[in-house]
């Protein structure tokens, strides 16, 4: 169900204050009018300047703001909107309340305590109470200070003093329809220069001539789903006249934002369908040859995984698909079975790790996976000597398959017959990355994986381009994690049961957020904790420290050792979030849980439970929020990462965790994925139904389709005719 109001700046007022009082304002007009003129039209390509009281000064401060055209200023929507339509009598304020008042100016005082600083006050009252109404180096304002006055702002109370209000909005009672008081006021982003007071009366200005606003979805579309046409949405995003009607305009916007969406990425599809296939595979009966290499028999869900990979292979054109799973399900099989593909017909496969730790891991697994194929790593961290050698047996075709981080995608690095290119764990890299690393081949096959499980509705805009594969079955041998969450105060307790984990043989990790101790942040940090469990609890065990500055070589050189047994406990950041696989480790503690995401805490636990023993992930935080224990009990509750993915989509929105930002896909300014899912289904639909009766897009009313579309995808307009 959409939200009333949209979200508000951190650290901002409430982006929804109701409250009784008086109604200012029974029927509220949709846009303000600062004065009786009616202003001549202008031109949504025109730059800012054309808006009335925008000057050079005034202009710069918007470009900051990435606005330069009366259209940007349209589309540049509220954040946040404050209820103002009703009075709260002054003797019913309480401390910390946002309101609006009403009263008669009684006094008016100015004091300057310092050349700096100049300060205004005025008195308030109404037949409840006063206020005293209190201004910073605005001399100004004491002109405006008599006779009847509104303010709304923050209510304050000090001891033995009376209620205050520090630079409240105000203005003088009147008839006139006001900008300000007696209906929802927006609260816009804004940047050094400029104030909310500023950013209003410019909105205003636009939207008071505003010219007729192209619409982007068709008129039959907006009476299907019941859409409010364009112009009238985006002005009363702006002002609205009631609370409805806000809901009614970010519902008609946000489906309109991701009809676009799916528009360019259904096209990008399209466009892959029509790319001829130039590796082809003649030999595709491998399944039963690479199943005999496996040690275990593979589950039901990566035998389908390879029938979705054989008919891709199959198809006229490149694979293009994503293969999602939870943590541990196997999704390396499943990119070993493509890789085999791959070199059986006489092509290379190269596989992209985030990081150099999970690269080297990839390499030793599918060297054992895949005998008789020459498996290599490229890394960074590799000596100049090492280096030369890898990227020359790459180029001679003697590396079949090449594990690598970025290092892949180096000018340096030529391939032979490049024929597949995996990509694991895609969130941590840009659409950009993905691309220079497929280049590298003549249209290669491309594998995407992530053990971050994807909600449908990012999926549907995120990778809508993809294809794809769910693998939703754990492999025979994984024990379920247990998941505990603990208060601070219970830390001792915890380490008493890591200490009697040990002692039966097996091993833990206690993870933090940060490397070092911060005079900002009174966080658990990896360095501090370790010298306190190395010292102080745990004398007698065997413990590492592993962090992300430390140099590649060291870093793989403790995994190393913790993976053999040399270890019992290694004390670790995030580093060890994706794909490190110890099988002993059966316990997980993380300090200070409630400041990571619940996807990346999903992505942690699965670090245990590898193996034959029950495993115990400890998540210790003292979350004070409503949001934060719900975060917290989600994890206890639930093994499912797809369930665990869409709460933290739901509690946190969807963030840049997931790469959505930079992906490069286009910027969504009032669709919020977590709360307009039925919005994103309804676009989807009527995306696939504009597509298949007008591929091309080339009926006159999508016009500004088009236009929207080529400037949000790039390279779209090669569909259009």
């Amino acid at each position: 169900m959409p939200h009333s109001f949209p979200k508000h700046r951190p650290g901002g007022p409430p982006a929804k204050r109701l409250g009784g009082g008086a109604l200012l304002s029974r029927r509220l007009p949709s846009v303000p009018k600062s004065d009786g003129m009616n202003s001549p039209l202008l031109s949504l390509g025109a730059s800012v300047k054309a808006v009335r009281g925008v000057g050079p000064g005034l202009s710069q401060h918007l470009t900051r703001l990435g606005l330069h055209t009366v259209e940007d200023l349209a589309q540049h929507y509220p954040t946040a909107h404050e209820d103002r339509r009703h009075i709260v009598p002054i003797g019913q304020l309480l401390d910390g309340d946002w309101a609006a008042i009403e009263g008669e100016v009684r006094q008016v005082r100015e004091k300057a305590p310092n050349r700096k600083l100049q300060i205004v006050e005025a008195t308030v009252c109404d037949p409840s109470g006063c206020i005293v109404l209190t201004f910073f180096n605005q001399p100004h304002v004491k002109h405006q200070l008599s006779g009847s006055l509104r303010a709304y702002g923050k209510v304050e109370r000090k001891i033995g003093q009376m209620l205050q209000m520090n630079g409240p909005d105000m203005e003088r009672v009147s008839d006139k329809p006001s900008a300000l008081f007696g209906r929802l006021v927006p609260v816009y982003p804004l940047t050094q220069g400029i104030v909310q007071r500023v950013m209003r009366r410019i909105v205003v200005e636009v939207l008071r001539a505003l010219p007729p606003v192209p619409e982007v979805v068709s008129e039959d579309i907006r009476q299907r789903y019941r859409l409010m046409p364009r112009r009238r949405a985006i002005v009363q995003l702006h002002y609205p006249a009631a609370t409805d009607t806000l809901a009614a305009a970010q519902r008609t916007l946000a489906f309109e934002e991701f009809f676009v969406q799916q528009i360019g990425v259904r096209l990008k599809r399209m466009g892959r369908a029509v790319q001829p296939r130039l590796t082809f595979y003649p030999n595709l009966d491998v399944v039963d040859p690479f199943e005999a290499l496996l040690p275990f028999p593979p589950t039901g869900a990566q035998r389908r995984a390879f029938q979705d990979v054989l008919k891709d292979l199959r198809a006229p054109h490149p694979m293009a698909r994503l293969v999602q799973g939870d943590v541990g399900c196997g999704k390396t099989v499943v990119a070993a079975f493509a890789a085999c593909c791959a070199v059986w017909n006489g092509c290379q496969a190269a596989v992209m790790a985030p990081t150099e730790i999970l690269a080297g891991q990839h390499a030793q697994k599918l060297s054992g996976l895949l005998p008789g194929i020459r498996v290599g790593l490229l890394m960074g961290s590799l000596r100049t000597k090492e280096k030369a050698q890898v990227q020359k047996d790459i180029a001679s075709g003697a590396i079949q398959v090449v594990v690598g981080t970025h290092a892949l995608i180096q000018e340096a690095v030529r391939f032979d017959r490049l024929g597949l290119v995996v990509v694991d764990e895609q969130h941590k890299f840009g659409v950009v990355q993905r691309t220079r690393l497929w280049e590298k081949g003549d249209a290669p096959d491309l594998l995407v994986m992530t053990a971050t499980p994807i909600p449908r509705t990012l999926s549907l805009t995120t990778y809508g381009d993809l294809d794809c594969t769910i693998i939703d079955e754990l492999p025979p041998g994984r024990t379920p994690v247990k998941t505990h969450h603990i208060g601070s105060n219970r830390l001792d307790g915890a380490y008493k049961w890591i200490r009697e984990q040990v002692r039966e043989g097996r091993q833990a990790y206690v993870v933090c957020p940060l490397i070092e101790e911060s005079e900002k942040l009174e966080l658990a940090s990896a360095q501090q904790v370790f010298a306190h469990l190395r010292d102080e609890v745990f004398p007698e065990l065997r413990l590492a420290l592993l962090h992300g500055r430390q140099k590649a070589d060291e870093k793989e050189a403790v995994m190393g050792q913790f993976r053999s047994g040399d270890f019992d406990v290694l004390v670790s950041t995030t580093v060890i979030e994706v794909g490190v696989d110890v099988p002993n480790a059966t316990v997980m503690l993380i300090r200070d849980a409630d400041r990571f995401g619940l996807a990346q805490l999903h992505q942690l636990r699965g670090r245990v439970g590898r193996g034959a023993h029950r495993s115990h992930c400890i998540l210790v935080a003292d979350p004070e929020s409503k949001n934060g224990k719900e975060r917290m009990e989600c994890l206890v509750q639930s093994q499912d990462g797809f369930f665990v993915a869409e709460e933290d989509m739901r509690l946190r929105g969807p963030g840049d965790y997931y790469g959505t930002r930079q992906a490069g896909f286009m910027q969504l300014r009032v669709a919020d994925m977590a709360l307009h899912r039925a919005e994103l289904e309804m676009a989807r639909e009527a995306a696939e139904d504009v597509l298949r009766h007008d591929a091309g897009l080339s009926h006159p009313q999508w016009e500004e389709l088009r236009r929207v579309v080529e400037r949000n995808f790039p390279g779209s307009e090669q569909h259009f005719h």
